[in-house]
């Protein structure tokens, strides 16, 4: 049964259809990638799933629940969280606070009680220090948890987003572009913590532009073209498939 299922999805600006009838099923404990030429449809469909983006038509469900009408915040507290292409980190914060913002979605205390100082707030902000600092470790960042976030090199700040989505300790985990612009020599220790984390049980969605890291380091592959369905199916598969070398490498990369 799929954790994930996204049914007949589109996105439409004006008479643009940016995700046009797109269908998707994620299974529990797996990684799926989502490839495709620029301007196919992969970030839109992303922010879909996220709920940034709003659907013009279909259905979303996680845990066979609905949640095509639900804000981010509310998508979050089941169990989706994300990161971005561009780093969304806080530099004049510690990476602990940096990581504890990520627990809020969990969080049970409201505005009005930490206002007021209740004791439940103190419990539950020992509670966000312990989980910032346990996946701060499973990022091999624990022993800066209290240095700013400014200090990190690119491909830190990388892992210390997945951190802080980690927090919420979500279902799935939604990677954008997770080493885009990040160094060669910082790439592999990047690709090594998703798999860990997929390791620990948590579905991992991701769209990337590196094939060899999308090959891999994914269970199943999702191919878009043009905002529709090209082809899925395992590395291996999409590897030997001719309309996916023709998406990427043109007509007569098939016929070579």
């Amino acid at each position: 049964m799929a954790l994930l299922d996204v049914e007949n999805v589109r996105v439409s600006f004006g008479g643009l259809h940016a995700v046009d009838g797109l269908s998707l099923s994620v299974r529990a404990g797996q990684i799926q990638g989502i490839i495709g030429p620029n301007g196919a449809g992969k970030t839109t469909l992303f922010n879909a799933i996220a709920g940034i983006q709003k659907l013009s038509a279909g259905t979303i469900r996680l845990r066979e629940r609905e949640i095509q009408a639900l804000q981010p915040y509310q998508r979050a507290a089941l169990g989706i969280a994300r990161t971005f292409q561009n780093l969304q980190i806080f530099p004049d914060l510690s990476l602990i606070e940096n990581v504890m913002i990520g627990y809020h979605p969990r969080a049970r205390t409201g505005f009005l009680a930490a206002l007021l100082g209740l004791p439940g707030v103190h419990r539950e902000e020992r509670r966000m220090e312990e989980v910032a600092y346990e996946k701060l470790k499973l990022m091999g960042l624990g022993d800066r948890a209290a240095r700013l976030a400014g200090d990190l090199s690119f491909g830190e700040s990388k892992l210390l987003e997945i951190a802080r989505a980690l927090a919420a300790e979500p279902h799935v985990l939604m990677l954008d572009e997770p080493i885009a612009g990040v160094p060669a020599s910082e790439q592999g220790p990047v690709v090594g913590m998703i798999r860990e984390v997929n390791d620990t049980g948590v579905t991992v969605v991701l769209v990337e532009h590196n094939m060899r890291m999308v090959m891999g380091l994914c269970h199943q592959i999702l191919v878009m073209r043009s905002g529709r369905y090209l082809a899925a199916g395992t590395p291996k598969e999409i590897a030997a498939n001719p309309e996916v070398i023709s998406a990427y490498l043109g007509e007569e990369a098939v016929h070579a």
